[in-house]
């Protein structure tokens, strides 16, 4: 499964596509200097129980490590899987 980057570095998201169908995204957008909002995210249930929302959180994050960007969590799924991991943990603004 391709997961696509549309925005910038501080407005935009990650995509999942079948097709022009969105399937699955986590979207963010500028909150402060150095740092991102994760604002919403939406996997189809066709792909549910796959992984596929931390699949694109991770992408997200590599994104946030390689430009030296925190990431705010606002959207629940963000919160939950930051409260689990240590190594997301470490990007929370």
């Amino acid at each position: 499964m391709n997961i696509e980057h549309e925005g910038t570095l501080t407005d935009g998201r990650f995509v999942i596509r079948q097709m022009d169908t969105i399937l699955a995204e986590i979207v963010y957008e500028h909150h402060s200097t150095g740092t991102i909002a994760a604002t919403h995210t939406r996997v189809d249930e066709s792909l549910k129980g796959q992984g596929i929302g931390r699949k694109l959180l991770d992408r997200l994050a590599d994104m946030a490590r390689e430009n030296n960007l925190k990431i705010l969590p606002l959207c629940s799924f963000v919160v939950a899987a930051m409260e689990k991991d240590e190594t997301l943990r470490q990007l929370k603004a």
